[in-house]
């Protein structure tokens, strides 16, 4: 049974301002790439993931896997910071 309390708007704020920050570190990391659209996308990413997307980590072959089509685009790494 699950017993996560709600998330609440602070939370995802919090949890998109994470993602930015992981983007600038993977960026920086790279020496490579520009942080642009994921950290632009960053609040919509928490509020798809926290609101309508379930992701099962146990299964990382599920049906329809953003992770698998986007791992290629200019999007891949927005996808591996918040799939991680």
């Amino acid at each position: 049974m699950n017993t996560q309390s709600p998330i609440t708007p602070a939370t995802e704020t919090t949890m998109a301002n994470a993602i930015r920050a992981l983007t600038m570190d993977a960026v920086q990391a790279a020496n490579s790439g520009h942080p642009g659209m994921p950290m632009g996308m960053a609040d919509v990413a928490a509020v798809l993931f926290n609101r309508f997307i379930r992701i099962d980590p146990a299964v990382p072959g599920w049906p329809g896997c953003i992770c698998t089509t986007w791992a290629g685009s200019a999007s891949g790494r927005r996808m591996r910071s918040i799939a991680s």
